[in-house]
């Protein structure tokens, strides 16, 4: 899906070096391009078939300055992003902005432009947080309003409301009188505390038995807890974030928000928090940031010598005159093309769980992929012997040959990995009408619709016990043993079993301690493949 920027900037340079750069690395990226404020606002007021998602102005125009046009772009209220570019460098220009409204900064240099994609991304993706942020908290509101006129009624409606007020999936306690006096709490409030509700405990008492710290360690003090600030100003309080200590000294980071109860005349007599464990979202969060970061500076700049080194090869004299060398050079500098291909899509990944990963489909032969994976691993297994075992020479499937060539070089690439004392590892290619793997562990739901591709990978390495075959396709998982081997993040499994499931396909494994694994990805052919 393309994203529509417009880039105000009247340097020539600038607007090349950024149209070529992002061309290259992030062509979803596609960019109007205006000289002034003028042309920007005239831009933004005329009608388009699709609105612009980010706006990125330079500090200094012909004939205003940035910030000018950032304001007036405010006070239009149009919907997107702005990234300030500028040649100042320095805290006030960039506090500046950001009290003007712009989401982000860049400030130009020899090589500003490389950041653009990522500032736009990154833009892009606060300023939405923030828009849903903000309808989240008038949600909040709403049922802060809500809650406060069923507290008023009846014994009976108040027990009510403690039923439903059980089920909600975040953790809720309610708050009365002055002192805040702990009145009730609900089953999920307990499991993120981590022990039973305790009935009126004083906010004192409260922050004593429920230790809570801020996020960057240090203990919450009593009259800084969200329930009695709530209790003190009358005001809500939202999207507060801290850490809550467990009786066992467990830690986890919760998202809190409150408001207060108001009687008919409007006077404070309660408040309700409501707490969201968000310990997962941060665990990704961080997680997903060091893979970008390895994806983006670790992996990029080694290939770009190797292309680089590749082409100076295929150009030498020694290597024209010898068919086999220029082959080789020729396939170096396509497979460093291939890879960095990959890695700019490695960044899509982070977005699996918003679901917004897009296959390329295309027909292609299956057989002709297990192949020419087969021979790539083997020229990297010295000391293992890749066997192939195809029941058909073609097999043509409708799908994504780079994400299923990744699938099979992580599979290969694993089974090489994990079988330290080498040996055969067999790749298996046939057609089953219907998937019957006893015993196997998968990655997601089986499919019941035939016919299907099998593809194995078998090795004799180190196997996996049962406890943890249940984990092996969770993200960031790896077993103990293969942290003793090899190093990783613990993601391919679980990105191959969602590349495999987005095919309408399977990735399961099977496996022995000391008896090696079998991993067989499963995915549906063409009809008239079966035959």
């Amino acid at each position: 899906m393309k994203t529509c920027v417009l880039l105000v900037e009247d340097n020539r340079d600038d607007v090349e070096l950024t149209l070529t750069f992002c061309a290259d690395v992030a062509p979803q990226l596609e960019f109007t391009v205006v000289a002034t404020g003028a042309e920007c606002q005239a831009a933004l007021t005329r009608e388009r078939e699709q609105p612009f998602d980010a706006l990125v102005l330079d500090y200094t125009l012909p004939d205003m300055d940035g910030l000018t046009l950032l304001r007036a772009i405010i006070d239009m209220d149009y919907p997107a992003p702005v990234v300030i570019v500028t040649g100042r460098n320095t805290v006030e220009t960039a506090v500046e902005a950001m009290k003007a409204g712009a989401m982000d900064y860049l400030v130009k240099s020899s090589d500003h432009w490389e950041h653009v994609p990522r500032v736009i991304e990154a833009a892009i993706t606060r300023y939405r947080l923030s828009h849903e942020n903000q309808r989240l908290q008038a949600e909040l509101q709403v049922h802060a309003t809500e809650l406060e006129q069923a507290v008023r009624q009846s014994e009976r409606e108040k027990a009510r409301l403690h039923a439903v007020i059980d089920q909600l999936p975040e953790g809720v306690v309610i708050f009365e009188g002055q002192d805040g006096r702990m009145v009730a709490a609900n089953r999920a409030a307990e499991q993120i505390w981590g022990h039973a509700f305790i009935p009126n405990v004083s906010i004192p008492e409260y922050a004593r038995r429920y230790r809570m710290e801020n996020l960057d360690g240090t203990l919450r003090s009593p009259e800084h807890t969200v329930a009695a600030r709530v209790l003190t100003t009358g005001q809500p309080i939202l999207s507060e974030q801290m850490t809550i200590v467990r009786p066992d000294e467990s830690r986890i980071t919760v998202l809190v928000n409150g408001a207060p109860l108001l009687d008919e005349q409007g006077d404070v007599t309660g408040a309700v928090v409501v707490f969201q464990d968000i310990s997962e979202m941060k665990q990704l969060e961080y997680l997903r940031d060091e893979i970008l970061s390895i994806a983006s500076h670790e992996l990029k700049n080694p290939l770009t010598v190797i292309a680089g080194y590749s082409s100076l090869l295929n150009r030498s004299v020694a290597v024209e005159r010898d068919d086999r060398a220029r082959r080789a050079a020729a396939t170096i500098r396509q497979q460093a093309t291939r890879m960095r291909r990959l890695i700019d899509r490695l960044l899509d990944l982070s977005r699996l769980d918003l679901g917004r990963m897009v296959l390329q489909k295309s027909t292609f032969d299956l057989a002709l992929l297990v192949r020419t994976v087969a021979e790539q691993q083997q020229e990297l297994a010295t000391g293992h012997a890749l066997r192939l075992n195809l029941e058909h020479e073609t097999l043509f499937i409708d799908g994504d040959y780079t994400r299923l060539e990744q699938v099979l070089i992580n599979l290969v690439g694993n089974a090489i990995k994990y079988s330290p004392d080498g040996g055969n590892i067999t790749l298996s290619l046939g057609i089953q009408r219907e998937i019957d793997i006893p015993g196997a562990v998968c990655g997601s739901a089986i499919p019941d619709t035939g016919p299907f591709a099998l593809v194995q990978v078998h090795d004799h390495g180190i196997g996996i016990d049962g406890d943890a075959q249940k984990q092996l396709f969770t993200r960031f998982y790896r077993t103990k043993e293969a942290a003793h081997i090899a190093t990783g993040q613990g993601l391919g499994l679980y990105i191959s079993a969602e590349i495999v499931r987005m095919h309408g396909g399977v990735l399961c494994a099977e496996s022995m301690p000391e008896d090696g694994t079998t991993f067989s990805m499963v995915v549906p052919i063409l009809p008239d493949q079966e035959t």
